[in-house]
């Protein structure tokens, strides 16, 4: 057994205790290291467990939420006979991006600003109707459908959008809401129509959150919130009705000719490649044609800035930005700013005029 040492003056007890104390202190500070560390590294651990198991828990919720949700198709029926067969045209509008800025920095001579969008959206309206008036020559046209499909503004979900565009999102909503509402009245005022339907669609960009949703994603978006605000401003306006739901998905019945329509970011993956972005768009059409509750006809999208892209079966719309860092990414061919229209004949029950809308 060890000897313990005698302490014989108070010097001695003070050097001691001194001694004993640094070690103590060094024990402590080990032993509080260790547990920082223990402690830090199950948390790291317990976190990252728990977000998987809760993405994992958001997605199964999400589908089975989505697969519950009914899916009645909007139908438009042929009016009593007429003169003239009956026709349906569709005005197509997607991907406007208002507030975002294109400079030189995405090609020579490019420009595009909040004044540049609003000409735009008047050529949109303009033009659309002289398309219309012209199939007016051998058809009958009383009524018409205009598709908002998403995207009108970029907002945030990127952090250079914060430096590239002009107006914050809930500015660009409120912009948004006077020029759409313009838009309506003027296609109301100029357009000799009985009836509007208004099918609004949301985008990829106008959701709040980090990821994108599922079956929540309307409930995240602010162009969900533009378009129950014009649907309020038109309310008692029994030529105007609105088509808002709450599904990615809106079928249309169109004398027979079922329409699936929707904003274009669930359509597959492209990163370039041979067929282009018709394949991987091919592939997922097909997929949604095995629900007979989705089965349609033709399709009409937007997202990909890409009406060269449109296929037999599929209508892909252009943009009112043009050609952007965007279309630069996703390899799709530029093409320059554009919108969509086709008329849907009752007589043929099928597509009859596809034409894109040239709008600067």
């Amino acid at each position: 057994m060890a000897k313990r040492k005698t302490l014989k003056t108070a010097s001695e007890l003070e050097q001691y205790s001194e001694e004993k104390e640094a070690e103590r202190s060094v024990v402590r500070k080990e032993i509080e290291l260790e547990r920082v560390r223990k402690t830090s590294s199950d948390w790291r651990r317990i976190a990252q467990a728990t977000r998987k198991e809760l993405e994992v828990a958001e997605s199964r919720l999400d589908v089975l939420m989505a697969g519950e949700k009914s899916r009645t198709p909007v139908v438009f029926k042929a009016r009593k006979r007429q003169k003239k067969s009956q026709s349906m045209p569709i005005l197509i509008a997607s991907d406007w991006h208002v507030e975002e800025e294109v400079g030189e920095e995405a090609g020579p001579g490019r420009k595009y600003n909040l004044s540049i969008a609003e000409e735009r959206i008047y050529n949109f309206g303009r033009r659309s109707l002289t398309l219309v008036n012209a199939s007016r020559s051998h058809t009958e046209i009383k009524e018409c459908i205009l598709l908002l499909m998403g995207d009108h503004y970029s907002g945030h979900i990127h952090e250079e959008l914060l430096e590239t565009t002009e107006l914050s999102p809930t500015e660009s909503i409120l912009w948004l809401r006077e020029r759409m509402s313009g838009l309506i009245r003027y296609i109301q005022n100029e357009g000799d129509f009985e009836k509007i339907t208004i099918v609004g669609k949301i985008g990829n960009h106008s959701r709040l959150t980090l990821k994108p949703r599922i079956s929540t994603a309307h409930k995240h978006s602010l162009e969900w919130i533009l378009y129950h605000m014009l649907a309020l401003e038109f309310e008692a306006d029994p030529s105007i009705d609105f088509v808002i739901e709450p599904t990615y998905h809106t079928i249309l019945d169109v004398y027979g000719f079922r329409i699936r329509v929707h904003h274009g970011d669930w359509a597959g993956r492209y990163q370039g490649g041979i067929g282009g972005l018709a394949v991987p768009l091919n592939r997922t059409f097909a997929q949604w044609n095995a629900d007979p509750m989705l089965r349609s006809d033709r399709e009409i999208l937007g997202h990909w800035h890409s009406w060269n892209s449109s296929t037999g079966t599929s209508i892909v719309n252009g943009s009112l930005i043009g050609p952007n860092k965007f279309g630069i990414k996703i390899k799709v061919a530029p093409e320059p700013p554009m919108q969509g229209f086709c008329l849907i004949s009752e007589k043929h029950h099928t597509e009859t005029i596809r034409a894109p809308v040239f709008v600067e």
